[in-house]
């Protein structure tokens, strides 16, 4: 949903390569997201991720998003989370 955001409250521990991943591009617990939005026909979610005073955008695979828990801040205009 683009323009929402949250903070990461939880990561897998699932993968070990996956987690060394996160933790090299700074991608941590507490770090703020915005999600931007979504590569075509079914591409990588792409999301801005603000950590330790640093502010980047990622292109994250399902698999990667499937790992991070995210609490979101508020709804926005245009919101479709909770939408039947």
């Amino acid at each position: 949903d683009p323009g929402h955001t949250g903070r990461i409250t939880r990561i897998s521990d699932e993968n070990p390569d996956l987690l060394r991943y996160l933790s090299a591009e700074e991608i941590d617990l507490d770090a703020e997201v915005e999600v931007v939005g979504r590569k075509p026909f079914g591409g990588a979610l792409v999301v801005r991720i603000s950590n330790a005073g640093r502010t980047r955008d990622f292109d994250l695979a399902d698999e990667v998003t499937a790992a991070l828990w995210v609490h979101s801040d508020h709804p926005h205009a245009g919101c479709t989370l909770g939408d039947s």
